[in-house]
């Protein structure tokens, strides 16, 4: 669902975040990780992506 609505709407830091802590939260830190540290790369990242 997530992932989806990423597709949509490509960039949107909130969906990142959840998905990054979804992915975390069901046993897979480094695919959430992963999507965590894409989202830092965003000069207007919220201080929770860092």
């Amino acid at each position: 669902m997530l992932r989806d609505g990423l597709k949509r709407n490509p960039g949107d830091m909130s969906l990142s975040i959840n998905l990054g802590l979804s992915l975390v939260m069901a046993g897979k830190p480094r695919d959430g990780a992963n999507v965590l540290l894409d989202v830092t790369c965003f000069p207007a990242a919220p201080p929770q992506a860092r």
